[in-house]
């Protein structure tokens, strides 16, 4: 029996280059992924396992430069592509170089008592129940006293208000545009499709009414939380800084929307 191995191009088909020559073992290894849809899987979760490594690492050479910067220091969690300057945007997946990385669900890196204000738009959804209060409990930690924070995120209820029989003209509009949008069935009732698409879509774990965020927000200890309107603050660097309404209609998001704003 030989001992010769045989070749990886034999062994995986590796296509050639336009010169015929022999694929590079980097090639043949891309190929036999792309036929196999299992190794997929774990090669995108290696990926992003990098990019947070390479995040991580940077991490505190943007958060030192920023405080030495910035005498109000103002923190977005769940930025996204909604970059606000003058803020230390934070997310848990970015392709930019300038968000630094941060998971709610996990302790903030963050001296107490060190940070302005929060911010923090449709994010907290996408976290379970348990994390979101954690995630509020280090808001309030590293707040400073008289510091504030605001949270949009779906409102429950305007959902549930769909299911009424006499709808008002901006209820009867976003069931329009829903089932439009994201509802790509039209049989049974449009409310509870509504209702189902966003508890359950868009990687939502758990949907807020008011009563239960502000209940939340006194149980860690922030205090004289208010509903406020998509855009509008009593605090001059708060108003006009949600972007969901760029992606959804701003008549969309002024409907399914609700502001919290709470006190450190």
């Amino acid at each position: 029996m030989s001992n010769t191995r045989p070749a990886l191009n034999s062994i995986v088909s590796c296509p050639t280059t336009t010169k015929a020559r022999a694929a590079t073992p980097l090639q043949c290894v891309k190929a036999f992924v792309l036929r196999h849809d299992r190794l997929r899987e774990p090669l995108v979760s290696f990926r992003q396992w990098t990019t947070s490594q390479v995040a991580r690492t940077r991490r505190a050479g943007l958060i030192n430069n920023y405080f030495a910067a910035q005498r109000m220091r103002k923190v977005q969690i769940g930025a996204g592509y909604n970059l606000l300057p003058g803020w230390l945007n934070c997310d848990v997946q970015s392709e930019s170089s300038q968000v630094v990385y941060l998971d709610a669900t996990k302790p903030f890196p963050f001296p107490d008592k060190s940070i302005d204000c929060i911010f923090s738009e449709h994010m907290i959804e996408h976290i379970d129940y348990d994390s979101a209060l954690s995630m509020l409990s280090e808001c309030r930690r590293v707040m400073r006293p008289g510091g504030t924070l605001r949270i949009a995120t779906p409102n429950v209820l305007r959902l549930v208000s769909l299911f009424k029989s006499d709808l008002l003209d901006a209820e009867r509009a976003y069931i329009t545009w829903g089932l439009r949008v994201n509802v790509h069935s039209a049989m049974g009732s449009p409310a509870c499709l509504l209702l189902n698409n966003l508890m359950r879509g868009h990687g939502h774990e758990f949907l807020y009414d008011p009563e239960t965020l502000i209940s939340m927000m006194h149980h860690v200890g922030l205090h004289t939380a208010l509903l406020c309107a998509v855009g509008e603050s009593q605090h001059d660097h708060l108003r006009g800084i949600e972007s969901h309404g760029k992606r959804i209609g701003k008549e969309q998001n002024v409907f399914e929307s609700m502001v919290v704003e709470a006190t450190a």
